[in-house]
């Protein structure tokens, strides 16, 4: 499988949300981290020790593999993330990529993702979920300890930004946990 990478996001929203991730996490350098669906493992070049996995052929992946069945042993890493791949799969394939990145995990995992409420983001999105929706499929699979939103989905007057809760225009989300 190729991936049309120009048609993703650029690299700094890319850096913005994955330090979201990180920051949820509380990741360290020092760290092992699996990245599962990379992309061009934005990780690597920051410096952290990461494990990319993708199932595009001209990612810059470590390790070409399907999300659903990770070629790493239980527990093996110390942080299992995923950026904006859980949206390319159906439902019960994303709760089975959530339960891989716990089985992996030692400490925590962290999943992004677009905001449903915000309108259909890309036709190669099989599944946009909303921000207690993923809530409820990442509590199955680990203890839920922080959360965060980025971007402006939604370009609403200042007045309505005040009013209206953030996971209803926020252009993306993420949900961090302690695997069980």
């Amino acid at each position: 499988m190729r991936y049309d990478y120009a048609r993703s996001s650029e690299i700094r929203d890319a850096l913005y949300e994955y330090y979201e991730v990180l920051r949820l996490c509380r990741a360290l350098p020092s760290e092992t981290i699996v990245d599962v669906g990379c992309g061009m493992n934005w990780l690597r070049e920051l410096g952290f020790d990461v494990i990319g996995i993708d199932l595009a052929e001209n990612s810059r992946a470590d390790v070409i593999a399907d999300a659903t069945m990770l070629p790493l042993r239980s527990r093996s890493v110390d942080v299992a993330i995923s950026v904006e791949v859980i949206e390319h799969l159906p439902p019960e394939r994303g709760l089975e990529l959530l339960k891989e990145l716990a089985r992996v995990a030692r400490r925590c995992i962290a999943v992004s993702t677009v905001n449903r409420y915000t309108g259909r983001h890309d036709h190669r999105h099989v599944h946009e979920y909303s921000f207690f929706e993923l809530l409820k499929k990442m509590k199955r699979v680990a203890k839920v300890f922080s959360w965060g939103f980025g971007g402006y989905g939604l370009r609403l007057p200042r007045k309505l930004q005040y009013i209206l809760p953030f996971w209803i225009w926020c252009e993306w989300f993420v949900v961090a946990g302690e695997p069980r």
